[in-house]
């Protein structure tokens, strides 16, 4: 379809959308494998040809939000092979991550809200992008190898740079320690922003990240994220999708657990 001399990328702009964020909240092996063999400028001519209201994620950050999924994907089914991990496959999936975090490190959100189509908007543009690069790299944290994760990535700030937690930190408690950092960033940025943004879908797709990431956080944060989304939830002609999400995050908090996946052990919709 997309060899054609007029590709319909404007036609697959929405399917595409859709999908990624679909695998985003599904489990690594009940993923959507139709766009696997796209390219990544073939993802972004498609992403590009129409911007989204209901999820204004950078394109860049949509491609690392890709990476991310095929990657859980790619490594569920070889531990659904039972195949040992050798210190050379272990070295490639470090690559791989390192790679990731490193596209999401580039992402400038003042150069995104700076294009023609933002003109007038560009403050909350460039909020909403910084909330974008810390969702995105959360999720990536909460569902990549712990090890693959501590081992190339710290903490970062808002601009991307490394907070300081050494490598010495065992995998598991510096895995524990980027989420909980990380989530705490994504939450305080969302709650300076949420007067400027509270009327916009864009932010249900961070907002269900930190609330995973508050598996083991405050009943208070639970709590905005909660409302935040029923805000959302509320606004007119908003997909009732978002419900479906609600509805996943009060009893995963109950739960007692702290996986991805233990919160979407189903696909789930959460953005059309």
């Amino acid at each position: 379809m997309l060899d054609q001399p007029e590709p319909p990328y404007y036609c697959l702009n929405h399917v595409l959308a859709i999908a990624i964020n679909v695998n985003t909240t599904s489990p690594a092996r009940q993923q959507v494998h139709g766009f696997d063999d796209y390219e990544d400028h073939q993802l972004v001519s498609i992403l590009e040809s129409a911007y989204s209201t209901s999820m204004q994620c950078p394109t860049e950050l949509y491609i690392a939000m890709v990476h991310i999924s095929r990657l859980r994907a790619s490594l569920a089914q070889k531990q659904n092979g039972k195949l040992d991990k050798t210190k050379a496959v272990v070295v490639v999936e470090e690559q791989q991550v390192r790679r990731i975090f490193a596209s999401i490190a580039r992402f400038d959100a003042d150069d995104w809200a700076a294009g023609p189509e933002f003109k007038d908007k560009r403050d909350t543009v460039v909020k909403v992008g910084r909330i974008y690069a810390i969702a995105v790299r959360l999720y990536g944290i909460m569902t990549l190898p712990p090890s693959a994760v501590a081992s190339c990535v710290g903490p970062a700030s808002e601009s991307g740079s490394g907070s300081g937690l050494g490598a010495e930190q065992p995998a598991a408690t510096h895995g524990t320690l980027m989420r909980a950092q990380q989530r705490d960033e994504l939450l305080a940025l969302t709650r300076r922003s949420w007067d400027q943004l509270r009327h916009t879908t864009s932010l249900c797709w961070p907002l269900i990240v930190a609330g995973v990431a508050l598996a083991d956080g405050s009943p208070e944060d639970q709590d905005f994220i909660e409302s935040s989304l029923l805000s959302i939830w509320s606004l007119p002609n908003t997909s009732a999708c978002f419900i479906t999400a609600i509805r996943k995050l009060r009893p995963f908090w109950n739960s007692g657990k702290t996986g991805w996946e233990d919160c979407f052990d189903t696909p789930l919709m959460c953005v059309v």
